[in-house]
């Protein structure tokens, strides 16, 4: 479970740079009507990637996939920028997954990185994953 600590940017903790009691309670009651406006997107419908982890529904699909990934690939090539590249990053790192083959690409299209990097993996037992919030990130489409 997650847990978010807002109390590092207040003043009392940071300094003149942290948000004052006044700018905090200003803060909550914007994030209140975000909130509400978000509840009421995900009663429409609008919002249904925010009940995938509540109810479960794809989590056994993927569980599967994954094992079956696991039985035949031995490398996984990430292609991805940005926020996609290192959200990729930052859930391998959080997992632990230290002995796994992780290859990062999709940030450069640069031929001779792209080059080695093809010459480096075996693609009979290499799995790719495009991460790519639009679908039309010109460095992964590359």
């Amino acid at each position: 479970m997650l847990r978010y600590d807002h109390e590092l940017m207040r003043v009392a903790a940071s300094g003149q740079g942290g948000i004052g009691d006044e700018e905090f309670r200003s803060l909550l009651k914007t994030l209140d009507g975000v909130r509400q406006t978000l509840a009421e997107a995900r009663r429409a419908g609008n919002l249904a990637f925010a009940s995938t982890v509540e109810t479960g529904a794809h989590l056994a699909a993927s569980v599967r996939a994954a094992a079956e990934m696991r039985k035949r690939a031995k490398t996984l090539v990430v292609v991805g920028i940005g926020g996609s590249d290192l959200g990729a990053k930052a859930l391998i790192r959080a997992l632990g997954a230290k002995n796994a083959d992780v290859r990062f690409a999709g940030a450069s299209v640069d031929p001779e990185t792209i080059s080695a990097l093809l010459d480096d993996i075996d693609p009979k037992t290499c799995a790719i994953n495009i991460v790519s919030k639009s679908g039309d990130t010109i460095e992964p489409m590359a």
